[in-house]
């Protein structure tokens, strides 16, 4: 039996129009970590997919370890969601978001002064981070 990745996929209680699926790409175009019309317009370049995985998307403020990363937080945060869901949804592609925290990887210039969260106590090592003028 052949199957052709154009043709659809059940997936529990979704089917996916074809089988091609967008992996997840980190993107950081989101001022003040709100996704705007950009994003919007940048998903629905790619609803010839069957399946997009969003960028990772910080689940709370202290979580980031880029500036400009989309979070889904706040109220505004939710609503630019909305405005990309719905739009990969009206070409019938299916969206699922990528939560994401960096853990003890989170940036220290990003933490306003509080403490790194992640599920170890291991500090990270190795000189990641490098201060970029005029980036953060």
């Amino acid at each position: 039996m052949t199957i052709s990745l154009a043709s659809p996929l059940q997936i529990g209680d979704l089917t996916l129009k074809n089988r091609f699926v967008l992996a997840s790409l980190m993107r950081d175009r989101n001022p003040g970590t709100v996704p705007t019309e950009l994003n919007v317009e940048y998903y629905r370049q790619r609803v010839t997919a069957g399946l997009l995985l969003s960028e990772g998307i910080m689940i709370e403020p202290l979580g980031s370890e880029w500036t400009n990363a989309a979070g889904i937080f706040s109220e505004k945060q939710i609503a630019g969601w909305k405005k990309v869901t719905d739009a990969v949804h009206a070409e019938g592609s299916i969206i699922f978001a990528q939560l994401w925290h960096a853990g003890r990887m989170t940036h220290p210039a990003l933490q306003a002064g509080q403490p790194t969260v992640g599920p170890s106590a291991i500090a990270a090592k190795g000189g990641k981070f490098r201060q970029l003028v005029g980036y953060v």
